[in-house]
């Protein structure tokens, strides 16, 4: 039998990968096997952005290939999560072991959980369907509300379908890292309410997914849920932004992991981003841009994503 572990990503810019490589070489002396990739941890999947005042949609969406640097929003020179998860995962998916592990993501910058209708949600937003029926909104065909969820769903069918064609015959889906919320952060509460309707709906549908296409829809049901949280620096416009808006958003996302069974919080709060000293043009920029981590903490990160996959995930 020929098995394949998946771990999914999804979520708005630090899912899809918006942080910007400056320094290849150095990552490739300390982990040789992100130029190339790891054969035993593949990657497949579509980082996208807006461009030109939102009115323009960017699609990177990558074939089945070997999980590497360079994997985030255009190809010259962006990673996302998935360039440090391959580096745990490959810990127990190599040459040794003969195991495999997928890495599928659909990920959309300035996106929202939220129903939000303005310009830079114009391509869709995650809303869920229990959720939308909560609010009472038509979900199924409108072309914003819920429309980056459907596209995840149809991502994770798609690429599914590549490898059972490619010959594996059991195909595992171990996990969700979900990184999110820098678009909702004045709204914590209704996070907490939103994000509760997106973990139940997620796991039903994905597991309907699967059974779908292989018949065993192994994993699923409880599939374990990873909540990146924000950087508690993430975008500082002022003295107050830090204290009154990206704690107490942090503070909810770290709840999720307590309220919700299988959920677990992946704790990027500490990794700067921004510095603030004292008016905006002495603002310190620590990261790709205000808004993004750079490359040694982004991929920290992913290496601490990974990490928490084999331990929540793996046998």
């Amino acid at each position: 039998m020929k098995k394949i572990d998946i771990y999914l990503i999804a979520g708005q810019s630090n899912a899809a990968g918006c942080t910007k490589v400056r320094d290849a070489e150095a990552i490739y002396a300390a982990v040789p096997e992100l130029r190339q990739g790891f054969d035993h941890v593949l990657y497949a999947g579509n980082a996208r952005s807006d461009a030109s005042q939102y009115t323009v949609l960017e699609n990177r969406d990558v074939p089945w290939s070997p999980a590497r640097l360079g994997l985030g929003i255009r190809n010259d020179g962006y990673m996302g999560p998935e360039a440090g998860m391959a580096v745990s995962l490959s810990k127990i998916y190599n040459e040794s072991t003969h195991r495999y592990a997928g890495l599928i993501k659909f990920a959309h910058g300035g996106t929202s959980l939220l129903e939000k209708r303005v310009s830079s949600n114009s391509f869709g937003n995650w809303v869920p369907p229990s959720y939308a029926k909560e609010l009472n909104i038509p979900w199924q065909g409108d072309p914003i509300t819920g429309e980056l969820y459907r596209l995840l769903l149809a991502q994770i069918e798609r690429n599914v379908k590549e490898l059972i064609a490619a010959g594996f015959d059991r195909i595992d889906v171990k996990g969700l890292y979900w990184m999110q919320g820098c678009n909702n952060r004045t709204l914590p509460r209704e996070y907490r309410r939103a994000f509760r309707f997106f973990a139940d709906d997620i796991r039903r549908d994905v597991t309907a997914l699967m059974e779908k296409l292989t018949g065993v829809p192994w994993g699923t049901a409880g599939m374990p849920i990873f909540v990146g949280t924000l950087s508690q620096t993430f975008s500082l416009n002022d003295e107050n932004t830090e204290k009154a808006v990206n704690i107490p958003f942090i503070e909810m996302q770290r709840s999720l992991g307590k309220e919700i069974e299988n959920c677990y919080t992946v704790d990027n709060s500490a990794y700067a981003i921004t510095r603030w000293h004292t008016c905006p043009e002495d603002r310190e920029i620590l990261g790709t841009d205000p808004w993004h981590w750079n490359q040694t903490d982004a991929l920290e990160i992913g290496k601490n994503v990974g990490k928490m996959m084999l331990e929540k995930c793996v046998q």
